[in-house]
């Protein structure tokens, strides 16, 4: 994931978890109060949608809320049990 920071800009890029070279970006613009976020095939912008403020507390909130309840996942095999 990639995050750049600027006066009027919030950006972060998020690769596909299944690989390859399509990634979602989402950027707020400060000056129009939205969010856009994109889906990039490479460098190329396919998709885009702009969403509110309040949608995206809401797109956040299911991100969390979904994320701390995910089970932990290592790379250790589990313990064989007797």
């Amino acid at each position: 994931m990639v995050a750049l920071r600027d006066a009027a800009r919030v950006r972060v890029a998020v690769p596909d978890a299944r690989g390859g070279d399509q990634s979602l970006r989402v950027t707020w613009h400060a000056d129009r109060r939205v969010y856009v976020l994109s889906t990039w095939r490479g460098s190329v912008c396919i998709a885009s949608i702009c969403i509110s403020p309040d949608d995206a507390a809401a797109l956040a909130d299911v991100l969390a809320s979904t994320a701390v309840s995910l089970p932990l996942v290592t790379d250790e095999p589990e313990a064989a049990t007797a």
